[in-house]
């Protein structure tokens, strides 16, 4: 399935401006880092390192020009005139897990290495499948490799599922371990699957294909002549990959060798490298003979942003981040100038977003979550009783629901499932609720409480009528302030009064009403 304090102090910053600096600047400082690496990938090698690749292309398709033999020195005279340094030493790349654009990126690059040495490239695979356009991607440099390819399902007990076929047949060698299969690469994708259940007949009584349908026949159609391509290309068993990807048929390693969709069987690297010794494969640069027997094996671990982009292939982080990032800012501007938050909330945006380019996502599940963020920021501006902060909550489930919609058939491959676990997406929001509520139960009753101070404390307090008050004047002591006060009934002095109303600098007051008629 493949589915300097001192300057800023000067300066004088709004607590609502200084939060999107900080986003700005985030972004500038990434997007720098990454228009860097987007470039060095697209051009690993310079001008001069080209002109070392095409001296070195010349002199391994001289090299193989001779037949191959046990006494050859061909293929090692053919590095000695290219001005290769490294002797016998393969470039050891290991994928264990999923294939997205981290482990995309890192096997591309591995051959791109390879290439700029002259060195053949090691693949140890064992994984459950992945993402369609990150395995043509890693395909094609497969096919368009000037030195040898050589994937490995091992070690014993490994898979090649789904996308390993793929990158399994485009191999210059492929080679399996005992205990291994390969095969299930039907097509899997978000929205597309298998054809449904249902059925439906136009007005003729006929079948009509759904356009659910449709699609999943055409991308089923496009692997075909994809996985047919390659085996054509590499001499393997076509019609087998045909009935990989058609009937998701898997083989085991004896099969798999039997059917010729593997040139060999063997439990461990060092049994390949002696197995392939003095064979001969054909690269875009023409013949290469490979001299494995004895060489050193040259480890490439992921770098640092190949590990980043393959932890941010992870679901479940990927909708946490967005979590945090909506918080940071939520803090922020219910608590202004706190800088932090707002620092802590962009980067975790920037690193979701990041993730969200890596997954297939669907933007009905982003809205959700804006949606659910912007609830949360409303309670502290409108009193709701909690009302809006459930509904956030409910956002946030809907959200995780349908941002990753698993893709159906995948049940059987928890490495493949690009869905949020119901546990992270329901304890996010009954979290959520937990910080929110109190804070939009502290602003409620702020709000609902009586004025204390001002013309607006004044209304409904008591005081006394320090003289007669009737309409044309009088005082009252109120709030422990004498006040200048009229009444539209005489008032005695002494006794206990009520405000009404303010005009200005003068009380309108009334007997208290306890005390009416008293007087």
């Amino acid at each position: 399935m493949i589915t300097g304090r001192s300057i800023f102090t000067r300066i004088p910053l709004s607590s609502g401006v200084l939060p999107w600096i900080v986003v700005l600047l985030v972004v500038f400082l990434c997007g720098g880092a990454s228009w860097h690496d987007a470039g060095a990938a697209r051009s690993p090698e310079s001008d001069g390192h080209r002109s070392g690749g095409e001296s070195t292309r010349k002199a391994l398709s001289g090299a193989a020009a001779e037949p191959p033999g046990p006494a050859s020195t061909s293929g090692h005279a053919a590095e000695d005139q290219s001005g290769a340094r490294d002797r016998g030493t393969i470039i050891h790349l290991k994928l264990d897990g999923a294939i997205f654009a981290g482990t995309a990126d890192y096997l591309i690059a591995g051959v791109r290495a390879a290439e700029a040495r002259g060195l053949p490239v090691l693949i140890e695979l064992d994984t459950p499948g992945g993402e369609l356009q990150a395995t043509r991607d890693i395909v094609q440099s497969f096919l368009g490799a000037r030195v040898p390819v050589i994937v490995w399902i091992g070690p014993p007990g490994a898979r090649a599922g789904s996308a390993g076929v793929f990158l399994t047949l485009a191999a210059h060698v492929a080679a399996i371990a005992s205990g291994s299969n390969i095969g299930a690469a039907h097509p899997v994708g978000i929205g597309i699957g298998a054809p449904s259940d249902e059925s439906s007949e136009n007005e003729k009584g006929e079948g009509v294909r759904s356009d659910q349908e449709i699609m999943a026949q055409k991308v089923e159609n496009d692997t075909l002549a994809f996985v047919e391509s390659i085996a054509l290309a590499r001499q393997r068993n076509v019609e087998w990959a045909r009935r990989a990807v058609e009937k998701s048929e898997s083989i085991t390693a004896d099969k798999a060798l039997e059917l010729d969709v593997v040139d060999l069987k063997v439990d461990t690297v060092e049994a390949l490298l002696e197995q392939i010794d003095g064979r001969t494969v054909e690269t875009t640069a023409g013949p290469y003979l490979l001299k494995t027997l004895n060489a050193v094996l040259e480890e490439r671990p992921m770098s640092l942003r190949q590990r980043a982009m393959a932890i941010l292939g992870n679901p479940n982080l990927v909708y946490i981040l967005f979590l945090i990032g909506m918080l940071g800012l939520y803090v922020e501007m219910s608590h202004p100038g706190l800088l932090f938050p707002a620092l802590i909330g962009a980067a975790s945006l920037l690193l979701a977003l990041t993730g969200l380019s890596i997954l297939p996502y669907n933007l009905t599940g982003v809205l959700f979550l804006v949606v659910g963020g912007v609830c949360f920021v409303a309670e502290l501006y409108v009193t709701s009783f909690g009302l809006l902060s459930l509904a956030g909550a409910g956002a946030l489930i809907l959200g995780a629901v349908f941002l990753f919609e698993a893709p159906p058939g995948l049940d059987d491959f928890a490495g493949l499932r690009v869905a949020v676990s119901p546990s992270v997406y329901l304890s996010a929001a009954l979290l959520s609720l937990a910080f929110v509520l109190p804070i939009a139960y502290v602003v409620a009753k702020a709000q609902l409480v009586k004025p204390q101070s001002g013309v607006e404390g004044l209304i409904e307090q008591r005081g006394t009528a320090r003289s007669p008050i009737d309409a044309r004047g009088g005082r009252v002591f109120v709030h422990g302030e004498l006040w200048q006060a009229r009444s539209a009934e005489p008032i005695a002095s002494g006794m206990p009064v009520i405000v009404r109303q303010v005009e200005g600098l003068t009380l309108w007051v009334e007997p208290a009403p306890n005390e009416r008629g008293t007087h």
